[in-house]
């Protein structure tokens, strides 16, 4: 009982000069050279601190050194803990907007695929309907109305075609089809040069 009292009174009356750190500090609080505390036991009891653990344990908890650093340890961890989850979350965060730019980039490059295979259809419509491809579907059917007018006319004239009306039908008919495919293309092709 007299340890216990006289070891209170001596940590109260004497403080050591460091005080410890402030609340909050990431600084671990210094060590002090010496311990005024226990300058002002007397030699019985320091004795018992010697041989009593509990005493010993008792007086080391009052010390402010011990106290500044208990402090300053559940401190560090709280700042650990609370480090650790908001890198957590963060992190989540970055996983999550990772994945939607990755959904976001996946969409651009369907769009963009079905973008340029609709385009290349356009342009194949649009080269299949260009003058210049119209005329010359123009020309070569022309060209082969034009032959098969030339082997009507033969066979009229070799005696294999012998009716005169329809050889006149069929013959005045194909000159006119050949002309105005010419025709046609020739428009076609003035419509190009004038572009």
């Amino acid at each position: 009982r007299r340890v216990h009292g006289g070891a209170a009174a001596a940590t109260a009356a004497a403080r050591p000069p460091s005080g410890g750190a402030p609340a909050g500090s990431t600084m671990m609080p210094p060590i002090p050279h010496s311990f005024p505390a226990l300058s002002a036991l007397s030699v019985d009891e320091l004795d018992a601190l010697a041989t009593s653990d509990e005493a010993f344990e008792a007086l080391f908890a009052e010390l402010d050194f011990v106290k500044s650093y208990r402090s300053f340890r559940l401190d560090f961890k709280a700042r650990n803990a609370e480090l650790a989850a908001k890198t957590l979350a963060l992190r989540e965060a970055m996983e999550t907007k990772q994945i939607a730019l990755q959904t976001v980039h996946e969409e651009l490059e369907r769009a963009s695929k079905a973008l340029a295979e609709k385009r290349a259809r356009q342009e194949a419509i649009m080269a299949r309907f260009a003058p210049e491809t119209l005329a010359a579907k123009l020309d070569t059917a022309a060209q082969e109305t034009e032959q098969e007018s030339a082997e009507l006319e033969q066979a009229f004239v070799s005696g294999r075609l012998t009716d005169t009306g329809a050889f006149l039908n069929d013959f005045l008919a194909m000159r006119k089809l050949v002309h105005a495919r010419q025709a046609k293309a020739e428009r076609l092709r003035a419509s190009t040069r004038r572009r």
